[in-house]
């Protein structure tokens, strides 16, 4: 179509049709393994910040003596974070059904010591959720790697 007020001509193109997925079979779950891996990692580093916190920045608030912070100590302390971070990035670097059920059963024995070691129910409800959530993770991370 010519425009002759104007001197140009318009061209009209129809609009591109958008390909969209209506229904699909598979389920929108996202990558469980690096879920479960993330959340081990980062896990044993909040617990590492959290004894950093309390161990050097204030020793008098839980009265530890300077000579009871000696190193085979702090590796004793320091040991479920190392664990914790290990075990998440073993999930991330083998995505394995055996370094999903390793990195579950640490984070499973983390919840369980934290539970039972405060004696509060409040720690004891929270512990079984995360305790949930973790295995559920974890159960779809190991069909999602048997489906692949």
């Amino acid at each position: 179509m010519a425009n002759e007020e104007f001197g140009s001509e318009i061209w009209m193109h129809p609009e591109p049709a958008e390909n969209r997925v209506v229904a699909s079979d598979r389920s929108p779950i996202g990558d469980k393994t690096r879920e479960l891996g993330v959340f081990a990692i980062g896990l044993g580093i909040i617990i590492a910040s959290l004894l950093s916190f309390a161990l050097f920045l204030m020793p008098t608030l839980i009265r530890i003596p300077a000579t009871d912070l000696s190193p085979p100590k702090l590796a004793v302390t320091f040991a479920p974070s190392l664990f914790l971070v290990l075990a998440g990035s073993y999930v991330l670097l083998s995505r394995t059904t055996l370094s999903v059920d390793v990195t579950a059963l640490i984070v499973t024995i983390a919840f369980v010591g934290q539970a039972l070691s405060t004696m509060n129910p409040f720690a004891w409800i929270f512990s079984a959720v995360c305790l949930y959530l973790i295995w559920r993770t974890a159960r779809q991370a190991k069909q999602q790697l048997r489906s692949k």
